[in-house]
Order: C-alpha cells, then sequence, then structure tokens
C-alpha cells in the first residue's frame, strides 16, 4: 500500500473510530453547550434522521465527530448531512487514494454493528437507519461510495448467500445425476427376485386379517406397492394420505434408494384395492 493509501486507511479508521466514541463525544458536546436536564438517554421524538438534522440538540449529535476528523491534514473538507434515515459522510482528500471501494466495502462492513449501535444510543428512532461514506480524491474522482444497512443484509451477504445457494442446488443436482442403475435392475438382477417375493411374505405374514395379497413391482425406476383388502374399505384416500407423511414418503425413498446405488429420481407409488376391484387410495411421491 503506497503512502496516500496508507493515509486514506487512516483517516476512514479514524472517522469509524470516531462513530464509535458518539456517546462519549456526544454527551460531552451537549453539557458544555446547552444547559439541559433532558439528555439521560437517546433522543426519540423524530420521525427520520433527516428530521432530527433539523433540530440543533440532535444536530449536534450527528455532527459531533466533524470537527474531530476534520483536524487530520489529509483532509480537504468533511461533511455530515442527512437524507431521510441515511447518514451521509462526504470526505473530499487533499491528494489522490485511487479506487479503494472493494477494500472499504469490507472494511466498514466489519464495523457495521458497532456504528449503528452507538449512534442509537443519542439518537433512536423507530425505523433501520443507513449510513454512508462517500470519499473523493483530489480531482472529485471517487475513491469510495460504501451504504452500510442497517437490518439488512449487505450486498456482500446477499452475494455470499447466493453462492451458498448456488453451492447446494449444484450439490442437489449432483446427488440427482442418472449413473445409469435402475432400481429393477437392482433387485431383479443384482439380488435377485426372491429378495421382493420375500419382502410381499413378510408384510402378508402380519397383515393376514387385512389384506388378500400384496404386490411389489418395479419397472426401471418406478415402484408400484400394490395392496388388496379383504374386506371393502370404501374410499379411504385422505386415511392413506394423512399417514403418509414427508418424513415416511423419504424413509421409503431412502431405503429403497441408499441400497440399490441409484441416483436418479425414483417414483414411487401405493394403490390399495377393495375386493370388487374398486381403488380405495392411491398415493404416488418421487424423490
Amino acid at each position: 500500500m503506497n503512502n496516500n493509501k496508507k493515509r486514506f486507511a487512516f483517516v476512514i479508521g479514524s472517522l469509524v473510530l470516531t462513530i464509535a466514541l458518539f456517546g462519549c463525544k456526544t454527551k460531552s458536546s451537549f453539557n458544555n453547550t446547552l444547559e439541559s436536564s433532558n439528555l439521560d438517554g437517546p433522543i426519540t421524538e423524530f420521525e427520520s434522521l433527516e428530521d432530527a438534522f433539523n433540530d440543533p440538540v440532535a444536530k449536534l449529535a450527528l455532527k459531533a465527530g466533524e470537527k474531530m476528523v476534520e483536524q487530520d491534514d489529509t483532509i480537504y473538507s468533511f461533511d455530515i448531512s442527512a437524507e431521510g434515515n441515511r447518514l451521509i459522510y462526504e470526505i473530499h482528500m487533499k491528494e489522490d487514494v485511487g479506487n479503494q471501494q472493494s477494500y472499504y466495502e469490507n472494511y466498514l462492513e466489519k464495523q457495521k454493528a458497532n456504528m449503528f449501535s452507538e449512534l442509537r444510543k443519542d439518537i433512536d428512532l423507530d425505523c433501520d437507519y443507513e449510513i454512508e461514506y462517500i470519499v473523493y480524491n483530489a480531482d472529485y474522482s471517487k475513491a469510495c461510495d460504501v451504504v452500510l444497512y442497517e437490518g439488512q443484509p449487505s450486498e456482500k451477504e446477499k452475494k455470499e448467500d447466493l453462492k451458498q445457494e448456488y453451492e447446494e442446488e449444484k450439490k442437489k443436482e449432483e446427488k440427482n445425476v442418472d449413473n445409469g442403475e435402475t432400481v429393477q435392475h437392482y433387485y431383479e438382477d443384482v439380488i435377485g427376485p426372491w429378495y421382493l417375493d420375500a419382502v410381499e411374505d413378510a408384510i402378508m405374514e402380519s397383515n393376514q386379517s387385512t389384506f388378500t395379497d400384496i404386490e411389489i413391482e418395479c419397472v426401471d425406476n418406478y415402484v408400484t406397492f400394490s395392496y388388496y383388502f379383504a374386506k371393502d374399505m370404501g374410499d379411504v384416500q385422505a386415511n392413506v394420505e394423512t399417514n403418509m407423511t414427508d418424513a415416511e414418503k423419504e424413509k421409503i425413498l431412502s431405503d429403497i434408494k441408499l441400497p440399490s446405488g441409484v441416483t436418479a429420481t425414483v417414483t414411487i407409488k401405493y394403490i390399495y384395492y377393495n375386493p370388487d376391484g374398486s381403488v380405495a387410495a392411491e398415493v404416488e411421491f418421487e424423490g
């Protein structure tokens, strides 16, 4: 970092330190300038920072650090103003420091929480604040223009969130890439058809009074469980949907996909028949 940039870093660092010291500085200024007994807590009666700026006491709080920063001999001018709920700091440097936007976006973002917290110790309005830092080079080109938002994610945080979402979606896509394997191939050719027959027999053994038959069929990655009621159950669609929770669906999919190593989407269908062949209930899901 050259000397000009080092000076610039010092100036911004001093400015941030000034904001951090708002509480002590402001209370001292109040006591020395105004005879008032209502300075024990923050100012709260204004609708915006801009409104507060029109009040001499509140304006004193907002501009408390102005003289302190102006003492730096690298600064040509320094001004604090307010628009709406945005407090604006404009610094005009005596020398060029180049483009410092990226560096100070990161630097000031780290100080954001403390700056808003200290500002609210003096002026605590029912709204979210914004703080903008605009620094000009000697030729009036901008060295940086950084806006900090209270109660909202920064642009950097938004980018990080988008990056995380992208990576999560990418992982899901990679997980669902078809590796050419199918559930049918696994249960018919790898393990053998005896396995599904054994599953059918096990379910029937514990549900002999409820069902007359159970069939499990795999076609590619489409698995159908057919249940045949021993008695007419009428329409039980609502009951089946209620019992087939999302957690239950995930478990069924996991029990089928993990052993088979299938990465493509698998569709599961449960269908229940009354003795006359009518459908009592039918549920289908995939994952």
